[in-house]
């Protein structure tokens, strides 16, 4: 159930970086992936929606894996190491968390911190804490039977 959670979370993630290829310009500028990439996009360069969907794929790929390793045992230690990794990737991005806190961080724009910052932060580190307490939980299930 937990990799299902983790999946599902990877997939929203997924989906909504293809919304903001096709929205482009301001929904680049409400997540923060900069007024360069928002500015590009306008311009009609198309780099911004690749990069976005380079990303978007990544977190689809991410997304497969958590669902195979709910419903799939073969290659499962494999797997559960692939997810464990994906939540350290999260852990890592929700870390910025802290520095966003006490300010030591600034954005590519050379913007300080808003509070979507620190939501997106802490949604990172609830999603990585997801994945890595599924591996986890599967581990403890495995070793109990």
């Amino acid at each position: 159930m937990l990799y299902l959670l983790a999946g599902l979370a990877d997939l929203i993630l997924a989906l909504l970086h293809v919304l903001v290829a096709v929205l482009g310009g301001e929904a680049y500028i409400f997540l923060r992936a900069g007024k360069v990439m928002a500015a590009a996009d306008v311009a009609g360069e198309i780099w911004p929606a690749l990069l976005t969907l380079v990303i978007a794929t990544i977190f689809l790929a991410w997304s497969l894996i958590c669902f195979w390793t709910a419903f799939k045992d073969k290659y499962g230690r494999a797997l559960r190491v692939l997810v464990a990794l994906i939540g350290g990737v999260f852990v890592l991005r929700g870390s910025a968390l802290f520095f966003e806190f006490f300010e030591l961080t600034l954005f590519s724009d050379g913007e300080s911190p808003v509070f979507r910052d620190f939501a997106f932060s802490a949604l990172a580190l609830v999603i990585g804490a997801l994945h890595l307490y599924a591996v986890v939980r599967n581990q403890r299930m495995i070793a109990s039977s």
